[in-house]
C-alpha cells in the first residue's frame, strides 16, 4: 500500500485490509506518519505524534475489534490521556499534562487489548 491508496482508503476499509493481511497496522501507521508530514505544514493541525507507539506495534498481535490497526488523531480538547499534553488550543493551558485518562481513553485502551 502506498499514500494514494491510503489516501483514498476510510477507517473501515483500512480494518478491512488488517483482517485480511493484506497491510500491516504498522505499514498503516508509517503511512500516517507520511501524510502528516506531507500535509500538516499547511495546515497545521496536528501537534503531536508519538513515534515510540508506531516503532513499538506488534504486527503479529492485532486485537479483535472493528477498527484493531487503524490509526486515528485525538484532538487535545476533552479526550485526556494520562501523562499527555492536554493545552486545549490555549495559551492559557500551554504546558499542561493530564493526570488521568479521560473516560473515552479508558475505552479506547480497553479496545488494544
Amino acid at each position: 500500500m502506498n499514500l494514494v491508496e491510503y489516501s483514498k482508503s476510510d477507517g473501515v476499509a483500512l480494518a478491512d485490509l488488517i483482517r485480511k493481511g493484506e497491510v500491516s497496522p504498522k505499514r498503516l501507521a508509517y503511512l500516517f506518519l507520511e501524510a502528516v508530514e506531507k500535509v500538516n505544514p499547511r495546515i497545521n493541525a496536528v501537534i503531536e505524534v508519538y513515534l515510540d507507539r508506531i516503532e513499538s506495534l506488534d504486527d503479529q498481535k492485532v486485537p479483535d475489534s472493528p477498527f484493531a490497526g487503524v490509526p486515528f488523531l485525538m484532538k487535545d480538547i476533552g479526550a485526556g490521556e494520562r501523562g499527555q499534553h492536554q493545552e486545549s488550543g490555549s495559551k492559557l493551558m500551554k504546558g499542561h499534562v493530564v493526570d488521568n485518562d479521560s473516560f473515552l481513553t479508558m475505552l479506547l485502551r480497553t479496545l488494544k487489548n
